[in-house]
Order: C-alpha cells, then structure tokens, then sequence
C-alpha cells in the first residue's frame, strides 16, 4: 500500500508481466462520487482486436506493480483491459486531466488556487488529498483532505468552508522546502556565525581594555 500522484502516472508506460510494452497512461478515470480511482484510460498499442471487455480502460485493480516509471499488469492485455469485479457506470467518471489546474474554492467562494495534483492509495484507489498551488499568495502548496461535500463543476473544484489540511510530513512538501533553504544558506558563502566560540579570543582580538601597554 502506498500513496500514488495523478500527475505522476500520466503517459507513463504500461508493461506487461513477459516486459511487452503494451501502450501508456493517456488519464486517470475518478469516481467522483466515491472519490476513488478506478480505472486508466491507456492509449493502447496492441492491435484492437486483442483487447476484450466492455472499453479498453484498464481497471485500477489489473494492476499488478506500479514501478517508479512505468505500470506492470496482472496479465495479458485481452485478460486485463475493461474487466473489473466492480460494476462502474463509465459516464459517470471524472478524467483526471479535466480536474488538474482547475480553480479550487470554498463554498462562499474565497478562491484557495488551483489543483495542481491529486493523490490516491494504489490498493483500492481511495483518494487521499488534492494539492492545491497557492502561486497568487506565493505562500507553498497544500493538501486537501477528501469531504462528502466537495463538489466537482465544469471550471471549479468547490470544497467546504470548513476544509481539513494534511501535513506537510505526509506528502514531503515540507521537507522539499528546508531543502531549498538550506541550498540557499549554503550558496551564499557566509559562515555561520552561530557555530562561532565567543568565548575564544584570538592574541589581537582582546578587548582594548585587558591589553597591556609597554
């Protein structure tokens, strides 16, 4: 079980089990409903006819190893593509590259920024924070935690006037910024004055006072 970005699947590459490069990740489809994903579009290169099932969309639960630059199926693209357990109704499926960049406001309509990313468990789907960039106020990006009462519109992601944040800590944003900053420390060729002994004088260094005149 792990946390999987939206933004990070996009065009990756979908491998099957024998290493066949069977096509790539065109989008991620979302319930919005449920707030899970549930299957991903896949801009195939096999031959149509090899392909079985209701659509050619890859359920989320075929996926056998999500590898750091490409996915690994369960099986061969004829006993994977559009068979799932689950009934879906495809129409009612939100694609990912729809809701990226989207304007994210509150309910009285206070505008928080845009959806730079969505994250989600890779074991069932479940939808974990949306990451909102904050570039208007220039302050850092954060994550969203899910809410029944988020509303997904044609131009807007709608969220609760009272909407829960995550950590930093979870999703290493925090981190990613100290990093910068101590680049930044570094760079600047200063020492740091703080690991200095004020205590330690050097022989011309003693205040006028305690030196002795001959």
């Amino acid at each position: 079980m792990a946390t999987r970005s939206v933004r990070d699947l996009l065009e990756q590459p979908v491998i099957s089990p024998d290493d066949v490069h069977m096509g790539d990740v065109a989008d991620v489809l979302i319930d919005p409903a449920e707030q899970r994903v549930v299957t991903l579009a896949v801009d195939w290169l096999a031959h149509p006819g090899q392909i079985s099932g209701p659509s050619s969309d890859l359920p989320l639960s075929q996926v056998a190893n999500f590898d750091p630059h490409q996915l690994v199926t369960g099986g061969e693209v004829g006993q994977t593509a559009g068979l799932d357990f689950d009934a879906v109704d495809a129409e009612s499926l939100i694609p990912a590259t729809s809701l990226l960049d989207r304007e994210v406001s509150t309910r009285s309509g206070d505008v928080l920024g845009g959806l730079a990313d969505i994250y989600f468990d890779d074991s069932d789907g479940a939808v974990s924070g949306y990451e909102v960039e904050q570039e208007a106020t220039g302050l850092p990006s954060r994550i969203l935690l899910p809410s029944a009462d988020m509303e997904f519109g044609a131009d807007r992601v709608v969220v609760p006037d009272n909407f829960q944040v995550a950590t930093d800590e979870e999703y290493g944003l925090e981190d990613e910024e100290v990093a910068e900053e101590q680049d930044l420390v570094f760079e600047s060729g200063l020492p740091d004055r703080r690991t200095e002994d004020p205590s330690v004088e050097g022989p011309d260094e003693r205040p006028e006072r305690d030196r002795i005149i001959d």
